[in-house]
């Protein structure tokens, strides 16, 4: 997560401000409006429904079949730990996520 802030702030710094940042972005169809895709088109890079779709799966895979997630559960000592081991992640995934879409 420390390089998804550098990068952040190396690209601003490079820029100018954020708001400049978010112009170039807008101006090359990667923000705004425009990227926000309704419908499923398997053939478009991004919509909002691959991403939800994919999301899903990159999730389930990563958190719940990973060597070190499977390690984690089982060294927990009931059930109900390894479910809030489980729900302690999703803040970090959520900000892990939302550092990557601003990278």
């Amino acid at each position: 997560m420390i390089g998804f802030v550098v990068i952040i702030i190396k690209g601003v710094a490079d820029v100018g401000s954020v708001q400049q940042v978010w112009e170039v972005a807008v101006k090359h169809n990667r923000a705004g409006p425009q990227a926000y895709t309704y419908g499923y088109d398997p053939l478009k890079r991004h919509t909002v429904a691959n991403i939800i779709i994919g999301g899903i799966f990159l999730t389930a895979v990563q958190y719940g079949s990973s060597q070190t997630s499977v390690q984690r559960f089982a060294s927990t000592k009931s059930l109900s730990q390894a479910y809030l081991s489980l729900v302690m992640m999703i803040p970090l995934f959520i900000l892990a996520i939302s550092l990557a879409i601003f990278a």
